[in-house]
């Protein structure tokens, strides 16, 4: 702060510390300091999504859990039988995983994620079936994605379009 001004705001992208040095007139008696941190955290987290690839096993088969969250500084995945699939710091503000399960019975996965600004969860299960129960070909497809394919009208136009079953 300069001569004859009274306050500075400041907008820090990480945290930051910061002096204030105060003077008697031209300079004169002892300085005094104070100082002040501006703390920055992350956004609000966010879980974009959370789905078991193959959501209807039968015993003894496996399936993989697929996540994308965002702004997390923990992310921890739990089932109800009381498993821990995945409990780890966030190595970066956006993160797309997968973890593979083979649970033993019909499981409620629970994906939590946390920073300083809060947490999110959203839940995905998976069904599991005696081994070798007949499992219907609609119950062990693929959740639908989105498919992008140019339409012949012009180079920049796209259409998406639900697979045909």
């Amino acid at each position: 702060i300069g001569p004859g001004e009274t306050n500075r705001v400041v907008k820090p992208e990480v945290t930051t510390e910061y002096t204030l040095t105060a003077y008697g007139p031209n300079r004169s008696g002892l300085p005094v300091s104070k100082q002040v941190t501006v703390a920055v955290g992350l956004p609000s987290v966010k879980a974009d999504f959370f789905q078991a690839v193959n959501p209807v096993l039968n015993k003894g088969e496996s399936t993989t859990l697929l996540f994308s969250v965002q702004n997390a500084r923990q992310i921890t995945i739990t089932g109800s039988d009381k498993s821990v699939v995945l409990d780890e710091a966030a190595a970066s503000p956006t993160i797309q995983k997968s973890v593979a399960v083979s649970p033993q019975q019909t499981t409620v996965y629970t994906l939590t994620v946390k920073n300083e600004s809060g947490q999110a969860a959203l839940t995905a299960t998976v069904v599991v079936q005696p081994a070798g129960a007949a499992t219907t070909p609609s119950a062990r497809k693929t959740p639908w994605r989105p498919t992008w394919r140019r339409r012949k009208a012009g180079p920049t136009t796209t259409n998406l379009r639900r697979p045909l079953k």
